[in-house]
């Protein structure tokens, strides 16, 4: 199917694809689903990343069902290209264990995170006693946050580590230094 150099979520769910895709030097646009989104490189490959195998449509398809909210294209991208992975963070907290779709699906409807941390979708969080979630209690585009579950103040002390997604996911695989 060919490589792709840059990938870009542009506004009306268009996904901009730019690299080799079928020719040589090729920009290509499409509309996003997550059977598209499958191949695309989501993180690019001079970043650590663990990648997982992508997730089924069928769980992508639960997951934003589940979600109760519309989360970003992106988000559903990432786990069509690697359902749960790790790496490092260019920014608090400094790691991510991504969840896949499954267990964020699971978590959701078994209500785990409901009593303490309601109004958060968690998606992950840094192998360690920090959460990573979309905070949904404003408004769209949700800020991705960091939860310390040691402190006493739970949900209180979320911190707001990237205003929405696309730059938490322009972070994700980089090394801080």
């Amino acid at each position: 199917m060919g490589t792709c150099d840059f990938v870009r979520v542009v506004p009306f769910g268009i996904l901009l694809l730019i690299g080799t895709v079928g020719r040589v030097g090729t920009i290509t646009i499409m509309q996003i689903s997550p059977i598209t989104l499958s191949y695309v490189q989501m993180i690019p490959q001079d970043r650590q990343w663990f990648k997982h195998n992508p997730a089924s449509p069928e769980a992508i398809k639960a997951l934003r069902k589940a979600a109760g909210v519309e989360l970003p294209a992106e988000y559903f991208g990432l786990l069509a290209y690697s359902n749960g992975g790790e790496g490092p963070l260019a920014l608090s907290p400094w790691n991510l264990c991504l969840d896949s779709a499954e267990e964020v699906t699971s978590d959701i409807e078994n209500k785990t995170f409901e009593e303490f941390f309601s109004g958060f979708v968690v998606f992950g969080g840094n192998c360690g006693a920090k959460l990573i979630a979309f905070d949904i209690r404003g408004n769209k585009p949700w800020p991705i946050v960091s939860i310390d579950v040691t402190n006493i103040h739970l949900a209180e002390n979320a911190e707001i580590i990237a205003k929405d997604f696309v730059l938490f996911l322009a972070s994700v695989g980089v090394v801080n230094t």
